[in-house]
């Protein structure tokens, strides 16, 4: 049964849109993800226990770094997940495929909108002892 979730950080005004096919990629292969993480109870905690939320928040943290770093297309930015690609380097570790064929895609992004801050510049003054010698 594939089901759509929209997950959104607010404080960065960005979101993606993940289909997740769940007869394929099961409640068990989604532990399996979130344990490869070293905080994986604690993201499984943060979510009251739902693993398909826990994996989503992390998929949404590495589009978003991903996004910051090296500014990838939707299209761009499904590749790096792809191991199997011989011609791709870029591939990120710990997590499938997603382009569908693993039973997760990621359907829409919406980039992150650095113009939605203020930005405040200030002079200052680095004290004498802590300038370098």
């Amino acid at each position: 049964m594939k089901k759509t979730y929209t997950v959104t950080c607010a404080d960065l005004d960005c979101s993606i849109t993940v289909e997740i096919d769940h007869a394929m990629l099961t409640e068990a292969d989604l532990h399996v993800l979130n344990n490869f993480w070293s905080d994986h109870d604690s993201m499984l905690d943060s979510h009251d226990g739902n693993v398909t939320h826990a994996v989503l928040e992390r998929i949404l943290r590495k589009v978003m770094y991903i996004q910051i770093v090296d500014g990838w297309t939707i299209d761009g930015l499904i590749r790096q997940f792809n191991f199997s690609d011989p011609n791709w380097n870029g591939a990120t570790e710990g997590f499938p495929k997603m382009d569908g064929s693993d039973g997760i895609r990621i359907v829409k992004v919406e980039d992150i909108d650095f113009d939605a801050y203020t930005v405040e510049v200030s002079e200052t003054t680095v004290p004498e002892a802590a300038r370098p010698c």
